[in-house]
Formats: C-alpha cells, structure tokens, sequence
C-alpha cells in the first residue's frame, strides 16, 4: 500500500447531526510520500486515528472548551503519579492577565519530560498525556493569536501510531511560511514550540535551553480554513535579541489542496460540532 502513488486523500467529518467528506488532490513531493507513510496506520485501522482539535471564531464559550482540554490531559499526566510534583492549573483562565506566562512553563515542563524519557525509551501515561497538553496550547495559542478580524478556522489530526521516516531530501526546501483556506498541511510534532510559536508567546527560557527543535515530517495534519501566515522576520529579529544562533524557519509544508466546495457558513458549523473520523487514500 504505502508504494502505491496515491492522489487523493479524503477526509471524512462527522458530527451528531453532521457528515461531510472532504476531498483533497494531493501536491507531487518527496514530503507528500513521506507524510503518507506517516498517516498509513490510521488509514488502514481508523483506530488509530486521533483528532486533536479545532480552532474557529474564539467565543467564550470555545475559549473555555480549548482550556479544559488543556486542563483534562494535564490532570490525566498527574494521575499517573510520574510527575516530580502535581501541575495545579485554574478553573478559568484570565485572559486579562499574562497567560502567555503559565503556558510557557507548561510547555517547558511537557517538553523537558519529553526529553528525559526518549532519552530513557521510557513509555507511559505521563508521556502521551504531555504530549497532548503541549499539541493542545498549541491550539489554544493558534485561536488566542489570531487577529480579530480574521479568527483562526482549521482542524487538526494524526495518527497514534506514526513509524520515524528517513527524509533523504532537506525538509526546509518544502517549508512555507503562510497558508490558505483549503490547504492540506503536514506539520512538525508538536513536542515543541516552532520558532514563530516561541516569538508570539515571548518563551524565552526555552530558547535560552535550546529546546527549540529543528522542523521534522510527522503525522500531525492541519487543514486550512482561513489565510493564515506567519512573521518570519519578527521572529528572526526576535531570535537574534536573544543572543542565540537560531535561523527563524517557516512551520508548514503543503501536501494537498481541498477540492471539495465549502462555504465559510458550513465551515462553521463543522468547526463547531464535527471532528474528523476517517482518512482514505485513493
């Protein structure tokens, strides 16, 4: 299956009064290949298949969704009682104050256990539940930064299951630094913050560790309802106040386009109560 030059990935969103499959004609690349190998066994067992989230139009009311998702997988992470210490988050998050303060050391805490236990080939509950605390801020933070004018609207998947690749081809050569309404996007993990990530929230500390890791293939999948695109100088500008020698790299690599028709009315509704359940390759 996975030699098979497939042109067509399609994408089935279900909610409880809603279905819709999405067609997307997929681009001719080495990264598109190597996505496809990546998102093979949610292909073949829809269980493996997990939706990481939405962001659309930031009501309240999906402002408190996005952080009880935030609160629901740390809390998992301290019920497996690996942790040096229970992370204590609030049952409403102030949006006034700095947040972008509490999500940083978050984040840093994820990815600092992240790396103590891939050094250590450790698996466990505590692990993938950071792991999804981390994939979800990033969420969070996509909806939060949006300008006003024009919110944030994507969904977000991949699959549990994602083998490493070997990537004979530099990666960055596929890299873009802004999207559109209807792109198929294959990002990095999501373990760590990207540059523009770390610039936007002012993370600082982890570019003083050098904990920013370099843009790599994965499963992790965005599709694209909105324009969206990212300030690679501010962030460059950024980096190098820092006094670290870090190259300010885009964070999307395009795989596919959406030929399916979709007015922004039902991409709300879908946003809104959908979520993605299969992913087919033609």
């Amino acid at each position: 299956m996975a030699r098979k030059k497939f042109k067509t990935a399609k994408i089935l969103v279900s909610g409880e009064d809603y279905q819709k499959e999405l067609e997307y004609k997929l681009i001719r690349s080495p990264l598109t290949d190597i996505w496809i190998k990546h998102i093979l066994p949610c292909v073949q067992d829809q269980s493996n298949l997990i939706h990481l989230g939405s962001a659309s139009t930031p009501t309240p009311e999906r402002l408190t969704r996005h952080w009880d998702i935030v609160r629901h997988f740390t809390h998992l992470a301290n019920q497996d009682h690996l942790l040096d210490e229970w992370i204590h988050l609030p049952a409403v998050l102030d949006l006034e104050s700095d947040y972008h303060a509490l999500f940083n050391d978050l984040r840093y805490r994820c990815q600092a256990f992240e790396k103590y236990a891939d050094a250590n080939n450790q698996a466990s509950d505590t692990r993938t539940n950071l792991m999804r605390v981390s994939r979800a801020i990033s969420t969070f933070e996509h909806v939060l930064n949006a300008p006003v004018d024009n919110p944030r609207k994507a969904f977000w998947f991949k699959s549990i299951n994602s083998p490493p690749q070997t990537v004979s081809v530099d990666s960055n050569k596929y890299l873009v630094d802004s999207i559109a309404t209807g792109d198929l996007v294959m990002l990095s993990s999501g373990v760590s913050r990207t540059p523009v990530e770390a610039q936007l929230a002012n993370d600082g500390n982890i570019v003083k560790r050098n904990m920013i890791l370099p843009w790599a293939t994965s499963s992790v999948t965005l599709l694209s309802f909105s324009n969206y695109a990212e300030d690679i100088t501010k962030t460059q500008q950024w980096l190098t106040a820092s006094g670290k020698d870090i190259v300010a790299t885009p964070s999307f690599c395009k795989i596919g386009k959406l030929s399916t028709p979709v007015d922004d009315d039902e991409i709300i509704q879908m946003l809104a109560t959908a979520k993605i359940t299969k992913i087919t390759l033609e």
